[in-house]
């Protein structure tokens, strides 16, 4: 009987700290944190997501990733998933903290812990300009026969387009045949914005991989913008 009423206080504490940490009420969700310690059980991984959450809020990157690190201690691989600590890693990536970003990834791919939260890295090294870098954050995925999937190329391919690197539109489209299946509508929507740059020569190699993957795609006359787009496509 004992047991069933711990147990049923800790889901309600659950609840309650998840409602904080989405508040940012970094007291509320630490007393309620200690709550569910003084259970005598590790806090489940909601209520470490939840203290990072709440951190967040408070633009604390530093306390969150104690609570990142603490998450990674408390549990084994197989039961955690990169996607708790995307969140984190997106507020890394707005702070320029990429190098800390790039640790974090390695960390969880040595750890065997997916999946590996590529996104926020792969969108960051982009919006600093930076496409090379994240070309090389997939590179390394594809070299130890990594999951690289068609979102994170997009993004990198877009960043190519948009800085004017023929070189780097070639790579990553011999990419995205490397991985293997058709390439998606979103790949069809953004070749098809390329295909109206300004820039001939981004313009020339949107419409041959229009041509290539997307046989007869109508592509509007007049070009548009400047060299390309360093928007993030969806992911």
């Amino acid at each position: 009987m004992g047991g069933m009423m711990v147990f049923s206080r800790s889901i309600t504490t659950l609840k309650r700290l998840r409602n904080a940490g989405k508040k940012g009420d970094v007291a509320g969700a630490v007393a309620l944190f200690e709550a569910l310690q003084a259970d005598g059980q590790t806090p489940p991984t909601k209520a470490w997501e939840a203290m990072m959450a709440a951190h967040l809020a408070n633009f604390d990157l530093d306390k969150a990733k104690e609570y990142a690190d603490g998450l990674l201690a408390a549990f084994p691989a197989n039961e955690l998933s990169g996607k708790s600590l995307e969140p984190l890693m997106k507020s890394m990536g707005e702070a320029g903290r990429l190098g800390e970003m790039q640790a974090l990834v390695d960390r969880l791919q040595q750890a065997n812990i997916s999946p590996l939260p590529i996104s926020p890295l792969v969108q960051a090294h982009v919006k600093s300009a930076n496409v090379d870098a994240a070309a090389e954050v997939l590179d390394g995925l594809v070299a130890s026969a990594g999951e690289v999937n068609q979102a994170w190329i997009r993004t990198v391919l877009d960043g190519y387009f948009g800085v004017g690197s023929g070189d780097g539109v070639r790579r990553m489209a011999q990419m995205v045949e490397a991985v293997g299946g058709e390439p998606e509508p979103a790949m069809q929507s953004l070749l098809q914005r390329h295909a109206k740059s300004a820039n001939p020569a981004m313009r020339d190699q949107a419409k041959q991989l229009l041509d290539k993957w997307f046989p007869g795609t109508a592509v509007e006359d007049g070009p548009v913008g400047g060299g390309g787009s360093n928007g993030m496509p969806g992911m």
